[in-house]
């Protein structure tokens, strides 16, 4: 039986835990992570790959706690992207660099979506700025009767930010088997992998649980009493053109008679160069609870809906699959989504060697890094201390490394009309 020995182990591989331990690997500590399959497969690479600054929380026209905790993540990222943050993010593929909202055709809607928008502008510090008609341009070029605005929130191919996560995090990060590993708590938390005929036991100093749907398991497992989390189901709408045809390129939102996004459209690859269309918004929360062929059938009429000059009610060459998660969130009393990431130890008051996060959005993972970098510092854990690191183990670097999850247009299990 080998043992190591490292500062910090995190469990879970999506963009949060990577971003964690880049971040505390660069700042000195001994980190490692470990993903049980493939790299974003649970959350991360079902995002949209929007990096929120608060506009969805902000179309009531009031700076509610949601907007006012997102609104500083987008100059954190850009940052990063240009090469000149925590992170060398420049490898990344940035999808667009802005998103747009308009508003749905018709004189109430319209009104009520307008409203909105103004509202918003008041209350953002992203830039939101009005695209009169003559500069409109792509699907949206000459369309009248609704009004544009551009959003400066940038939309990023997540498959590309886990693999250039990954690339940072380098030896650090390790793949195994979910029937491979045993976790238990204690004043000092403990891993177990079983090596072949051997064992490789892991005891950091602190363990945190970054694994989205999976804390809940690994809280169990720890006794964890200081902790709970939910899940927010959601189903996600794929579309993509058939027999050489191609949709446009769309990354933003729809507003309805309402001050919440009725459909949010962003655009993806596939392995074959078609474009994809990934719908989300207030459609993603109602089809969790539908059937995948009335779901369609819903996002064909929201698409009808909110670009009808596309035509696409007509069009016998789209088709659709649906991709379902479950978002995990820290439990909250009236069961609505936190408004910004948090951190929980796993006993309340009592022994803090094992923390549970949850980043509750894909923007807000450099302040889940700042919050485990926080806990560490409280228990005295710096870096440059020590001599050597876990992560130079031959058996640790005798584990297998982790891959990318496919994007989930490209995934061979979806299912298409």
């Amino acid at each position: 039986m080998a043992e190591i020995q490292p500062d910090i182990l995190i469990l879970g591989g999506g963009i949060a835990g990577l971003w964690t331990c880049a971040v505390l690997a660069k700042a000195g500590l001994d980190v490692l992570c470990v993903e049980t399959a493939t790299l974003g497969a649970t959350q991360s690479i079902g995002a949209q790959g929007i990096i929120h600054g608060g506009m969805k929380y902000a179309l009531t026209g009031q700076a509610t706690r949601a907007a006012q905790a997102i609104a500083g993540m987008p100059p954190i990222w850009a940052d990063c992207l240009a090469g000149r943050g925590e992170l060398d993010l420049r490898a990344a593929r940035v999808l667009s660099d802005h998103t747009l909202l308009w508003t749905t055709p018709g004189l109430l809607a319209g009104a009520v979506s307008r409203f909105a928008a103004r509202a918003a502008k008041s209350v953002l510090r992203t830039e939101v700025t009005d695209v009169p008609a003559a500069e409109r341009t792509g699907p949206f070029a000459g369309v009248k009767g609704i009004d544009v605005y551009r959003v400066g929130e940038p939309v990023l191919d997540v498959a590309s930010v886990l693999a250039v996560l990954a690339e940072l995090c380098g030896p650090r990060l390790r793949r195994v088997p979910l029937e491979r590993l045993t976790v238990t708590g204690g004043s000092r938390p403990m891993v177990t992998i079983k090596e072949g005929e051997g064992e490789l036991v892991i005891r950091p100093r602190i363990m945190v649980g970054l694994a989205g749907p999976g804390n809940a398991a690994i809280a169990k497992a720890v006794g964890a009493t200081g902790v709970k989390s939910q899940l927010r189901p959601l189903a996600m709408v794929m579309a993509r053109a058939r027999g050489g045809a191609e949709l446009p390129m769309i990354f933003g939102h729809c507003l309805g008679a309402s001050n919440l996004p009725r459909l949010t459209v962003t655009t993806g690859r596939d392995g074959d160069g078609r474009n994809v269309w990934y719908l989300g918004g207030t459609i993603a929360e109602r089809g969790a609870g539908m059937e995948p062929a009335a779901l369609q059938v819903e996002a064909r009429a929201e698409l009808d809906a909110c670009l009808p000059w596309l035509g696409l009610a007509q069009r016998k060459d789209v088709s659709l699959a649906v991709v379902r998660w479950d978002r995990a969130e820290c439990q909250t009393a009236d069961g609505s989504r936190p408004d910004e990431p948090v951190l929980l130890p796993a006993v309340a008051g009592g022994d803090n060697a094992v923390y549970f996060g949850w980043p509750t959005k894909l923007a807000f993972a450099p302040r889940m890094a700042e919050l485990v970098g926080e806990a560490a510092r409280s228990m005295g854990i710096s870096g440059g201390g020590r001599a050597g690191s876990a992560s130079e183990s031959s058996n640790w670097l005798a584990l297998q490394p982790a891959q990318v999850a496919p994007l989930p247009w490209d995934d061979a299990a979806a299912v298409w009309s």
